[in-house]
Order: C-alpha cells, then structure tokens, then sequence
C-alpha cells in the first residue's frame, strides 16, 4: 500500500505566499537563459506539446506536465519575480520528502528536508512554521538519517561522520571529502564482529554500555615445568574500549594431575598494556582459597582434590588503559614441574558497565 500524494499541489512565492498567476519556466539542463527553453508535454506519450513556461493558475496550480531527461526548472509570480531555481530529473524517482515550508501543516510523522539538507520527522500533528533546523522546534521535529549504499565513484567523497553501508556492514567516515574505500583508517566500522570458530570472538569495536563480549574454552591446555603465567589461548575478551570499565566475569575447570598439592594453579588478569583494577575476587567451588584484590597480583590455589577437577571464578572491575583493547586470564603452575597442569574448559566475558 502506498501514500497518497497530491495530484495538483499549489505552488508558493518564497516568503511562503501563493504564487497566484504565476509561471514555470522548463529550461535546457544547466542553463538560465529564458529563451533556451526545452520540450515539455501534456501526456505521458509526448504526442501533445505543451507550452513553455506554462501559466499557473490564480489559485497557484497547473496543468499536467511531462517530460524526459534533465531540465532547470524557474518559478516567476505574477510581477515576473524570480522565486526558486531547481535543477530536476523527470527519469529519476519523484523525490519523497520536500523541503520544509512555513505554509504547510505537517501532520505527525511527516517527513521533511530542512535547510541544512537533513532530513525531520514531524513529531506532533498540526505543526506548522516550527523550522526543523532551529533549536527551539525540537519538541516538534527529530532529525532522522537515510543511510546509502557506498559508492566508490561519490563525486568530492563523502563527507565527516557520513555512514554508509558496504557488504553488509555499517561504517562511519571520521574525515572530509572521504573518497578511500573501506575497509580504511578513514573508515570506523560500527558493525559487531562475531566470527565463530569453535571459541567465539570479537574483533570489532564495542562502545555501547551493557554490551557483553565473551569468548569460550572448549579444548583443554596443558602446561608443565613453567610458574610464568602467559595467556590462555581461548580465555581471551578482544574488541573492548580503551578507557572503558568492565565487569569482567571468568569460570574454568582445572586438574594438576599430580595426585596431590605439588603443582598448583597460579592465576591473574591482565590487559598486556595497562589495566586499572578496582576490585577482583577469586573464588573456589570448593572450600577455602578466596581471595579479593585491588590489583592484578598473581594468585595461587592449590588443589584439594587429588587428581580431581576442581572449578575457580574470576569477578573483576577493571579500567583498560594505555592502548588496551582486551583482557585475558593469565596462569600457569604454581611449583614448576613436569607434571601437567591442565585447564580443561572455562568462558570468560566482559560487560561494559562505563
């Protein structure tokens, strides 16, 4: 189902007046010589002609009018006033929002083009003479944004802060007169990243708040004779904010397979920048070992369960700082030795909370 448009509109002076007995003139693409006028027709075949410029009725209307290609179109009033000038394209689609008008009552939900050539969404019903482009009217107006397709071929580029969408994918330009096609440093890309390999990642930007990022453990990681705590290689939250708060939540299975206390779990987090912790807590399932912190200090747990898988959780406030972008849990043995110890499975996750 499609809108009704008014088949014979009035047109207006520039002061929003009508322009009674009036006249447009049709003219040549890019000219304003009057006499350079081009063909314009009464029907929709071209087998009548009509003349040019044709007269505008005393109540500012007009006849049919058809035509084909580019012309320059020119509204004089009664007094021979030039009124507006407009470039127009009769093989173009008609233009669904016009440019907003003092004269005319936009009910709510109407769209319009202001003057800054943004395009307003009527907010109320009966508005009239509230300019969209003016601060006072925002009760009345929303400015609204039609997002296009990239072209590479835009002439002058698009401009600062302009988003256009390229193969399924929102991108912002961060400059003027951007002509470089993205995927490019010109270019911030405002879609979420979610590639799925087995662990799930983020490679993207992540600014909203509330917004969780997290990545799962499903294959186990083994690490002998070593107490330096390194990255797990799946344990890891990318695509965050630098300079933002994070509640950081991590939870993972693990097994010293020693048959006793002698290998261990030594544990931390960290941003491998910088990294502010206001607060971090380390928990077990099992007992006794908790541990709250205001840094990213090591912290040791022994097992007790002997040849057992025992569970640890990781809760943290964190700051990234510097250049960070993620975080990762950080292990490896508590007492160096060649027996394994082993994380079997886990998750962690990042929410944005500042």
């Amino acid at each position: 189902m499609k809108r009704f448009v008014n088949p014979v509109p009035q047109f207006l002076k520039s002061n929003g007046d009508l322009c009674s007995a009036g006249k447009l003139y049709f003219l040549q693409e890019g000219t304003d010589i009057l006499t350079s006028t081009k063909a314009i027709y009464l029907d929709a075949e071209g087998a009548s002609q009509s003349i040019n410029p044709v007269p505008l009725s005393n109540e500012g209307r007009m006849s049919n009018v058809f035509g084909e290609g580019k012309y320059r179109a020119k509204l004089y009033d009664s007094a021979n006033v030039l009124q507006w000038t407009r470039d127009i394209d009769f093989d173009a689609e008609s233009a669904q929002f016009e440019e907003w008008n003092s004269q005319v009552i936009y009910s709510e939900k109407a769209i319009t083009q202001g003057s800054d050539d943004y395009y307003y969404i009527s907010e109320v019903d009966n508005n009239k003479g509230n300019d969209p482009t003016v601060g006072a009217s925002a009760q009345y107006w929303s400015k609204i944004a039609l997002i296009e397709f990239f072209n590479a071929d835009k002439p002058g580029g698009y401009p600062d802060n302009a988003v256009v969408i390229l193969n399924g994918r929102l991108y912002a330009s961060n400059t003027a007169n951007n002509t470089n096609t993205t995927p490019h440093a010109t270019w911030d890309d405002l879609s979420f990243n979610n590639a799925v390999t087995g662990n799930f990642s983020a490679t993207g930007t992540i600014t909203a708040q509330n917004i969780t990022v997290s990545a799962l453990k499903t294959s186990s990681t083994a690490r002998a004779s070593t107490t330096t705590v390194s990255p797990d290689p799946d344990l890891i939250v990318t695509g965050l904010v630098n300079g933002g708060y994070y509640h950081i939540q991590a939870r993972l299975k693990w097994n010293d397979n020693s048959g006793g206390a002698a290998n261990g779990l030594r544990i931390t987090l960290d941003s491998g920048v910088d990294m502010f912790v206001q607060s971090i807590t380390y928990l077990r399932a099992l007992g006794a070992s908790n541990a709250t912190s205001d840094s990213t200090a090591e912290y040791n747990f022994n097992s007790l369960l002997a040849g057992s898988d025992e569970t640890v959780q990781i809760d943290a406030i964190v700051r990234l700082d510097g250049a960070s972008t993620s975080v990762s849990v950080l292990w490896a043995q508590k007492t160096s030795s060649a027996t394994n110890t082993t994380i079997k499975t886990g998750h962690i996750s990042a929410t944005k909370i500042g």
